[in-house]
């Protein structure tokens, strides 16, 4: 059996693009349901952190900062972990992208946080009725 010679970095124009084509063909036959799903839960997680960051005055490169620490707690509230699960909701709640308390302690919280910056300003984020992030993700209606 003849081995095939790589060709590295020596290629042709054509050659390159029938090789990323490939390579995209792979990844997309190989690519699930459940890919895609964890891909949009990710992305949704990132862009709610990086707006929670914006409304609380973080410039661009903080807000990048945050959107990645989104994606790491989304991974972390979907692991099979009870104390890492936690850990990721909890980040995911003070940044208002899932509604983990009911109305009632919110309704609480808002009162006891009237003019006040809890835990760093995190906590006024999901309880502030009229901020752009609750409103997106959760409109009353």
């Amino acid at each position: 059996m003849v081995k095939k010679r790589r060709q590295g970095f020596n290629r042709s124009k054509k050659e390159w693009e029938q090789s990323i084509a490939r390579h995209i063909g792979k990844f997309i036959d190989n690519l699930k349901g459940d890919d895609i799903l964890n891909l949009c839960a990710a992305g949704i997680c990132a862009y709610g952190s990086f707006m929670a960051a914006k409304e609380l005055g973080a410039d661009n490169a903080l807000a990048a900062g945050a959107a990645g620490s989104g994606i790491i707690a989304y991974k972390l509230a979907t692991s099979m972990n009870m104390i890492a699960g936690a850990a990721g909701c909890g980040y995911l709640a003070s940044v208002g992208i899932i509604d983990l308390y009911g109305a009632d302690l919110v309704k609480k919280a808002e009162s006891l946080v009237q003019g006040q910056h809890l835990w760093g300003g995190w906590l006024p984020i999901w309880a502030k009725k009229g901020s752009a992030l609750q409103e997106w993700l959760f409109p009353e209606g």
